[in-house]
């Protein structure tokens, strides 16, 4: 019996190194048909971050790309999922400083291995993720025109939440929106980007602002004493025969005057009147700075000159009229009043049709669609028909002072009886 089972056991042993050999052979006939090779990635992979928290960012973002080298045999590297190849750096135990993390190769198919990882390690700026919440500060650039004054900022939104990294958002000190009024003569509302400061009033890049922009509106109202009234400039005189006056700028085409008696002000016709510029016989431009006839107790709070400039040109011919201002466009209900009724108006052209023209061939209208109760500046507009050789220059005044208001006339309508 002890020698059937010794005999067994022999057997066994054999069998078994049989078989081993066998498997020998059979992987080394398979690796010389179909042997393991080593070989770069064609393309470089971008590296992952994986495991961060959620109040944990990257700081500078994540640009860095790896070489990786895998192993496989060589039948199988047609087939291989290259592009599901990723390279990830795990940050799970991390939670901000400077980290240097090893890089870890992740491929789906279990056929091939990543043997290299070209850099083998990344450094990480890790930095943890705070939100705080400021008050959004107005920053009023330069002053309205003379004889203006503004009130309060008004915000679509008077505070704004900020996120970023710790150390940057600790280093803000302010939310800023700027608006600028320099010679703002009307309320000035935008749309405004909101500036991320610090102690030294300087930008701080790299935070989140929510919401990243605020409305801003400013009002702007003309102080007591003070008006702005259009310039007229005044002529003696006519250009010499056969020329024409082909423009006439004043600069500023209104100015603000002052009185310390509102009511004074308040009298005066919607435009002011310049000293006489002397354009008798004259056949070229002619630039000068004239005075402005001011009334007693009234004085300019701003240039006390105007600087005037009459183009004139030997090209055909030119007159200027003085038409009546009709007004259109005015809202139901509302009356406007405007000073001068009267404009003059500069026409060229032929002169045969010049002499032609009729008391209904030029309008002048102000367009006041759209205008509401208060006062506006508005620009004339000079309607020529019936010759179009005709052309109209410039009205004078340039712009003309609305006043509109609600027509007294009409009665207000009263509550219906319960």
């Amino acid at each position: 019996m002890t020698g059937s089972v010794a005999g067994v056991l022999r057997n066994l042993g054999l069998f078994a190194i049989s078989l081993v050999l066998a498997v020998v052979v059979w992987v080394v006939a398979v690796n010389e048909d179909n042997p393991l090779e080593e070989r770069i990635v064609p393309r470089a992979i971008p590296v992952e971050v994986t495991g961060l928290q959620a109040n944990v960012m990257v700081l500078g973002g994540l640009a860095t790309e790896a070489t990786v080298t895998l192993r496989a045999p060589r039948l199988t590297w047609p087939t291989l999922a290259i592009n599901k190849l990723r390279v990830v750096a795990d940050v799970t135990q991390w939670q901000s400083g400077s980290q240097v993390v090893t890089l870890r190769g992740v491929f789906p198919d279990q056929q091939a291995e990543v043997v290299v990882i070209e850099p083998p390690v990344v450094t990480l700026q890790l930095a943890r993720v705070v939100t705080r919440t400021l008050p959004v500060r107005v920053r009023i650039i330069g002053d309205p025109a003379i004889g203006y004054t503004f009130g309060s900022p008004v915000l679509s939104v008077v505070d704004a939440e900020i996120s970023g990294p710790e150390e940057l958002v600790d280093a803000v000190a302010s939310l800023e929106a700027r608006i600028d009024l320099r010679d703002q003569r009307e309320a000035v509302a935008e749309t405004v980007v909101l500036r991320v400061l610090n102690k030294e009033l300087q930008s701080v890049n790299g935070v989140q602002v929510t919401p990243p922009s605020v409305g801003l509106r400013v009002a702007v109202t003309q102080l007591g004493g003070y008006r702005d009234l259009a310039v007229r400039v005044m002529f003696k005189g006519s250009q010499a025969a056969g020329y024409r006056i082909k423009n006439i700028t004043a600069v500023p085409p209104s100015v603000t005057v002052f009185s310390a008696d509102p009511d004074v002000v308040a009298a005066l016709p919607g435009y002011l009147e310049t000293e006489p510029l002397d354009i008798s016989n004259a056949t070229a431009t002619i630039d000068a700075r004239l005075a402005m006839k001011l009334p007693p107790d009234v004085s300019l709070a701003s240039d006390q000159t105007v600087a005037v400039t009459v183009s004139i040109d030997a090209v055909e011919s030119s007159i200027r009229i003085r038409r009546q201002v009709e007004a259109t466009g005015l809202g139901p209900r509302l009356v406007a009043n405007f000073a001068p009724e009267k404009v003059d108006v500069i026409l060229s052209g032929p002169l045969p049709a010049l002499e032609k023209l009729g008391t209904d061939d030029v309008k002048v209208v102000l367009d006041l669609m759209g205008l509401r109760i208060g006062v506006h500046t508005v620009k004339p507009t000079v309607l020529v028909t019936g010759l179009q050789s005709v052309q109209a220059g410039q009205v004078l005044p340039e712009e003309l002072q609305v006043t509109i208001t609600r027509d007294a006339s009409t009665p207000t309508p009263k509550p219906a009886a319960p």
